[in-house]
């Protein structure tokens, strides 16, 4: 928190720019989950405390130009729309370490993309996680998982991989499947 001090204590306008907790945690991999959500929240409250001017991520993928004038006016500062062309600069966001990259740095335009599937388990941790749900409700966000779009189940698989999470099911609900119309193949194909 010295940082915080430090900016206050230099009439700097300073702003947090927060996200919803639950897909802050899918980012950094939710190895502890409840940990995790504590300091989250110990953040979000030491943000309040301190009167820090607070931004949201998903206010600005929906609407960029709007969020980046607020941010610009708050801050005293002239407004560029040169933030659009992010997909050109070197680095854009703490995601760059992640193999592959960030599947935000991949899109063509600014917006919010689905929230990612997690495994069921780590779902029923973030779901009961009484530090997450303050954290959430003093941002304005949603308490549980389910409560943003998530991404497709089969989005980013090819169709052999398609095949091979099918084969990875009992014999039994594999032959059940092998059985059903042809539609359900042609939806594996897609």
């Amino acid at each position: 928190m010295l940082i915080l001090d430090a900016l206050k204590n230099n009439k700097i306008n300073s702003f947090a720019f927060v996200r919803d907790a639950i897909d802050v945690g899918i980012s950094r991999g939710l190895f502890d989950v409840n940990k995790f959500f504590e300091e989250y929240l110990v953040y979000v409250k030491e943000l309040l405390k301190r009167k820090i001017k607070i931004f949201k991520y998903e206010d600005f993928c929906e609407q960029p130009d709007t969020t980046m004038q607020q941010i610009c006016d708050y801050l005293g500062i002239n407004y560029s729309d040169s933030f659009k062309n992010y997909n050109t600069f070197f680095s854009v966001n703490g995601d760059l370490q992640i193999k592959g990259g960030s599947r935000g740095v991949k899109q063509k335009k600014i917006m919010l993309l689905p929230r990612k599937r997690i495994p069921y388990k780590k779902r029923l941790e973030i779901n009961n996680c009484n530090a997450m749900k303050e954290a959430n409700q003093i941002l304005g966000y949603g308490i549980k998982y389910t409560d943003r779009k998530l991404e497709p189940f089969f989005k980013n698989f090819n169709f052999i991989n398609k095949v091979k999470v099918l084969l990875n099911m009992t014999r039994k609900s594999f032959m059940y499947l092998c059985k059903m119309p042809l539609f359900f193949y042609r939806y594996l194909k897609k």
